[in-house]
């Protein structure tokens, strides 16, 4: 099936990207650590979706877990980006946003269930986030060549990914009730565009050499 191509061609750029931040690891800044941590649990995660064949229980609770762990180290990266050092704001966001994981678990979606309404929180926070980055980076005076800022870009993949799973994932809930053409649909457009973002996470990686000596 084509859908499954897709997602294991996305399988394959993260884990690239993965492959390549590891081995720039030790000229990444702080953020572009934090978010190598990310992804590679975001590759677990991915993981454990190619896994469905043989352990379908092992999808959905991953994912639970992900998001949560996902929206916490964005969060950590927000605060990296905008220069606020404040731990117990962050210490009393990650309360917030296990609270919320929680009680969507217990009364809502369980673990054997796609976590949907967290997915949806999430872009909520993750979009607003995005927008203010950007607006920083692109007021600061610093920063003399903008397209080889290592931080711009990741910030734009994040606008972009989360703007796409909010608009894509609120028709394939609808569609896989109601139409599977359309549904269908709806998933290759949110598998192309995550592969899109993979891919430039990957690039981003590649040139993060003469990014870094040139963004700021």
């Amino acid at each position: 099936m084509m859908v499954d191509l897709l997602f294991y061609i996305c399988v394959v750029v993260l884990a690239c990207a993965c492959g390549v931040a590891a081995w720039r690891y030790k000229m990444l800044d702080k953020g572009a650590r934090l978010l190598f941590y990310m992804y590679m649990a975001s590759l677990g995660c991915e993981l454990s979706a190619v896994l469905r064949y043989y352990w379908p229980q092992l999808k959905n609770p991953c994912y639970h877990v992900y998001n949560l762990v996902e929206l916490i180290i964005i969060t950590m990266y927000f605060m990296y980006t905008v220069g606020v050092r404040k731990r117990l704001l962050l210490i009393v966001l990650c309360l917030i946003y296990l609270g919320v994981e929680i009680f969507n678990t217990i009364y809502f979606q369980p673990l054997s269930a796609v976590n949907t309404n967290v997915i949806t929180f999430e872009c909520f926070m993750v979009i607003p986030m995005a927008l203010y980055s950007l607006y920083r980076i692109l007021i600061n005076d610093n920063i003399s060549k903008i397209q080889n800022y290592v931080h711009f870009w990741f910030w734009t993949f994040f606008l972009v990914y989360f703007s796409s799973s909010f608009f894509f994932w609120q028709f394939i809930i609808y569609f896989y009730r109601h139409d599977k053409l359309f549904y269908t649909i709806s998933i290759y457009g949110h598998i192309i565009v995550n592969l899109a973002v993979y891919t430039g996470v990957l690039l981003t990686y590649l040139r993060y050499p003469k990014m870094a000596r040139n963004g700021a």
